[in-house]
């Protein structure tokens, strides 16, 4: 190595960790890692473990490490032998102190096992390096003089299976030879143990777990990976494992008991067959009645100190017994009637009964939830399997079954009761598992569960909030899964209307409203009524909805702060949705209710919005055209008043709110089904009629708001919000089949919004143009040529300069182009706008390489190209501006000269957005592009220009031989690769 190295260095680096200089250290470490990668690195760091300092022998230990994983090793046998020499060195100086470099080093004989297996028995070499007279493993074990050189010959055997474990594919050679040499070696030193057993100090036992453990990890990995199989050979594992809980619960063993727990749930884990032969060993150990796991939860349970010292050693116990049984889970449920499966079933039951509260005092029945689930889910899959073979065993079976689930259910049902509006994140989260256990209890016990957590209401706030919650959460999924089309024929026969009709019988109303300050129980009977419109519409429910709604009125007009109002206005939205027609005798009272609304400023905005909606949706759902139209006057005269009065910047939010009122009208008017099934002959010639004349002037009075709002005002006619709300309202009978409230004129959109752009920030643009494209889609055969041209003109060729300093509108204007020329390409190809503005503009685009506006640079192109909607005389325009030269050169190849630039100046993560338009440009002009192509990878600087002439001359070839097909991505990739000096 002197010749190598500067030998001067190297000495300096033994003072590395003696050194104060700070820069000095800094030097040397640079050095040393230099050094550390060389080709002498295990020589540098057999010579670092002869440093006094531990810090400096462990650095040694990880530069032989390095060298390993980087070099391999030539002279394996030499250096493995060097390094156990070194471990026999450091084990006899301080065993316990340099423990941790002898793990490290253990690690480095693994390595070289690993890379050299062919050849040698790492365990034999290891051995008679050590005591040079044995010739087995056998002899030296029972020759030992010191017992931690039994404990390093463990740290070696599972050491090296560690590291084996951590290759990504290691060769079933390998694994071979290792089960044939290894294993064999970890089974005699086993079957040594065995009898040397009750003299086995505690330490030395966690020592041995810890390696077990980890050869179950390796056994699984292994069969995984080769034809060995170890399942039937590790009977002396489990029988060592087992010895840990075959005697009566000791406290002070909780760590050794902890690592038994984690080894067998390795087992359980990874390789499951092997437990086979001691299935009934385990199961007496769980759950007989005498035995450890008893033993040890009574103990554990009958003290709380203990509860809480011990909190996590239990978990672990508990996450092995759950484990286990959801490995023999079928067994149960077929055997459900069977002395031994009950005694088991009722133990997990008295698991699932936890003392104290969960999460926060328990988490045992937090676990056990999984294993509910599983055993729910199995009974009902099995039941399907079992029940034409052996009906009378279903049926015995169900009925025992059904009083296990509902005796759980009532533990469960406990655990969830709140008894205050506070409650942890965790808890919450417990109570969404609980109540998803209760939805697959409804799926085996039907409507009986139902009806004993309607019984429960009444009895206590706390036991009504658990059950209003469980009875939302379950009817949400009931609803989910009910066949949507038989709804309303089904809506007074649905098995559920009985049991909330006695329900609401009780009066769950008045109880809830005489606690309405408790937030939790009022919620919870919120959310219920929110999913309930198929009981409004029963004629056992019908009779209720006017209670349920007068309640939902006081709830949003009393509660001034809180959520309660908000949630009440949600479930008055979505009862409205589903169950509007019955809802028409409530009218006037909501009408109060959403004036009272539009008037005051204070009331939440989302609510208002809310109310809103929902009021037009019962109006409309009368289907009278003139009295949609006096209600929508009455409301905009209301929004109109208020408007008036708004002149404060604090109010911003509100008149806000306003504009959005008036966008939930217009969603609210839309027919929310095909027109002729919707309205009768009569009600559709009448609504024609009426919209037509449209008497009231409604268009005109919403299209004044807008202008006022959004033009007039200065306070809010920069707001991107309000832009935002007012473009909405002017979609919302874009794809009305008739015309309606909130059908308007092109004529007028056009003029709104070149007002518009005279007052909108480049954020409001976005949404003008988005405006654009929209009436592009929806009305291009009405749209008139010159009036969009004029528009075009304002909206694009005059802002150039804000549409250019603004991604946002890149990406909004080449979308709005994308579209025309993709739905009507005569409104742009025959306009100077074109040639002056949209061809220079999304040429240009190209130079951005943020993935959105490449996509719509694309798009455009692609719509250019093929121009599928055009007629041939617009094919003939688009072949013409691509084919013909112009001033010394043509579209097209400006177009493959910006393409292949950006493509090649892209991220390898963006190239998937360019292949179509290589592909069109391929397919619609082969023998232009071919030419085009090969004068700019010529003449064009191209990433690192890595690729000479003629390789770039045969990209060109191959991509040309693609003709277009979907092969021309790959060319184009390696091209990509190549370019950059990247390997193919």
């Amino acid at each position: 190595m002197t010749s190598q190295l500067d030998l001067n260095d190297f000495v300096k680096v033994k003072l590395l960790y003696t050194t104060q200089d700070a820069d000095q250290i800094h030097h040397l470490q640079d050095k040393l890692q230099t050094y550390q990668k060389s080709e002498h690195g295990d020589e540098l760091g057999l010579e670092l473990l002869q440093h006094p300092h531990s810090t400096v022998k462990y650095f040694g230990a990880l530069t032989i490490t390095v060298y390993l994983n980087t070099f391999g090793c030539k002279n394996y046998e030499t250096t493995f032998q060097q390094i156990v020499l070194v471990i026999e060195k450091l084990s006899n100086e301080n065993y316990n102190a340099n423990l941790f470099i002898i793990r490290k080093l253990l690690s480095c004989l693994s390595l070289i096992y690993i890379q050299n297996f062919q050849h040698f028995d790492p365990v034999l070499v290891y051995i008679k390096a050590l005591l040079p007279g044995a010739s087995s493993v056998a002899e030296y074990v029972t020759n030992l003089q010191d017992s931690k050189q039994l404990e390093l010959l463990l740290y070696l055997l599972s050491t090296i299976v560690e590291e084996v474990v951590k290759i990504p594919s290691s060769v079933p050679e390998l694994q071979s030879a290792i089960y044939k040499t290894i294993f064999k070696h970890l089974q005699t030193v086993l079957e040594y143990l065995q009898q040397q057993y009750s003299q086995l100090p505690e330490e030395f036992v966690l020592l041995l777990l810890e390696c077990l453990n980890s050869w179950v990890v390796y056994a699984s990995t292994a069969e995984a990976r080769s034809e060995v199989r170890y399942a039937d050979d590790l009977d002396p594992f489990l029988t060592l494992i087992l010895k840990q809980l075959d005697a009566d619960f000791d406290i002070d063993k909780m760590e050794l008991y902890n690592k038994t727990f984690s080894v067998l749930a390795e087992f359980v884990d990874h390789i499951a067959r092997a437990l086979n032969p001691f299935k009934a060993t385990l199961m007496d150990i769980f759950f007989g009645s005498e035995k450890f796991g008893m033993q040890m939860l009574n103990t554990i349970f009958a003290d709380k100190d203990l509860m809480e010292t011990y909190r996590l050693e239990v978990d672990n116990y508990i996450n092995l017994v759950i484990n286990y049984l959801e490995l023999n889970i079928i067994q149960l449920t077929r055997n459900i009637l069977h002395p031994d499966t009950a005694r088991i079933i009722q133990t997990v039951i008295a698991l699932t009964n936890a003392p104290g509260q969960p999460i926060v005092e328990e988490n045992i029945s937090f676990q056990l939830i999984s294993f509910w689930d599983e055993f729910s889910n199995t009974l009902i899959d099995d039941a399907d399997v079992l029940k034409e073979a052996f009906p009378t065993l279903v049926a015995e079976n169900k009925k025992k079954s059904n009083e296990i689930l509902m005796e759980v259910a009532v533990s469960y049902f406990q655990k969830i009761q709140k008894s205050t509006d506070a409650v942890s994140q965790e808890f919450s989260r417990y109570r969404v598992l609980v109540a998803d256990l209760f939805i697959v209890f409804y799926s085996v016990l039907g409507v009986p569960i139902y009806a004993t957590l309607c019984d429960t209401v009444g009895t206590s706030m706390a036991q009504s909030e658990a059950a209003l919650y469980l009875l939302h959460k379950i009817t949400v999924d009931v609803q989910f899964f009910d066949d949507e089309a038989d709804a309303d024929e089904n809506s007074n026969t649905h098995p559920l209307i009985h049991e909330i009709t006695k329900l609401f019988e009780k009066n769950i109303i008045g109880l809830v409203e005489s606690h309405l300050d408790s937030e939790f129980i009022t919620t919870s009977l919120l959310n219920f009524i929110s999913v309930l419109p198929f009981f409004y519409k029963s004629k056992a429910g019908s009779q209720y909805l006017a209670p349920s709604f007068d309640f939902l009125f006081r709830v949003i007009t009393t509660r001034k702060t809180g959520n309660l109002p908000l949630i009440a206005s949600r479930t008055v939205y979505r009862v409205c949705q589903d169950a509007e027609e019955n809802l028409i005798p409530f009218l006037p009272q909501l009408e109060l209710v959403l004036v009272e609304m539009l008037q005051n400023p204070a009331i939440d905005n989302v609510i208002r919005e809310r109310i809103t909606n929902s009021y037009i949706s019962i109006v409309r759902s009368r289907k009278i055209a003139s009295d949609l139209g006096d209600k929508i006057l009455a409301i905009l005269q209301v929004i109109d008043q208020q408007r008036a009065r708004i002149d404060d910047e604090s109010m911003g939010d509100y008149a806000v709110s306003l504009v959005a009122c008036i966008d939930e009208i217009g969603k609210a008017c839309a027919c929310p089904e095909e027109i002729e099934e919707y309205f009768t002959d009569d009600q559709l010639q009448q609504t024609k009629a009426y919209w037509s004349a449209d008497p009231l002037h409604i268009r005109d009075s919403i299209l004044q708001n807008l202008r006022a709002f959004s033009l007039d005002s200065p306070l809010l006619a920069e707001k991107t919000v309000v832009t935002e709300k007012c473009c909405s309202i002017i979609k919302s009978g874009f794809n009305e089949p008739i015309l309606g409230p909130f059908t308007f004129d092109l004529e007028l959109i056009f003029q709104y919004i070149l007002a518009k752009l005279q007052v909108s920030t480049s954020r409001s643009i976005d949404y003008l143009h988005q405006l654009i494209t929209s009436v592009v889609l929806t009305h291009a055969r009405e749209i008139d040529q010159a009036q969009f041209e004029t528009l075009l003109f304002k909206a694009f060729v005059d802002i150039r300069s804000v549409i250019e300093a603004d991604e946002d509108l890149i990406k909004s204007t080449l979308d709005v182009f994308a579209a025309i020329v993709d739905t009507k390409p005569a409104l742009i190809l025959y306009t100077p706008i074109l040639a002056e503005f949209t061809f220079p503009f999304a040429l240009g685009a190209f130079a951005k390489h943020e993935v959105p506006i490449v996509r719509s640079t694309v798009k455009f192109w692609n719509a250019l190209i093929t121009t599928k909607k055009g007629v041939q005389q617009d094919q003939e325009v688009v072949r013409h501006w691509m084919t013909t030269e112009q001033n010394g050169t043509c579209l097209g190849f400006q177009l493959t000269n910006q393409l292949l630039t950006a493509f090649v100046a892209s991220p390898r993560s963006s190239l998937d957005y360019y292949y179509p338009l290589f592909r069109y440009l391929i397919n619609k002009y082969p023998l232009e592009v071919k030419k085009w192509l090969l004068y700019v990878v010529d003449n064009a600087s191209l990433g690192k220009d890595k690729l000479d002439h003629d390789a770039k001359r045969q990209f060109v070839n191959k991509l040309m031989l693609t003709r277009g097909q979907r092969m021309a991505h790959n060319v184009l990739k390696d091209f990509w690769l190549a370019i950059w000096g990247l390997s193919v």
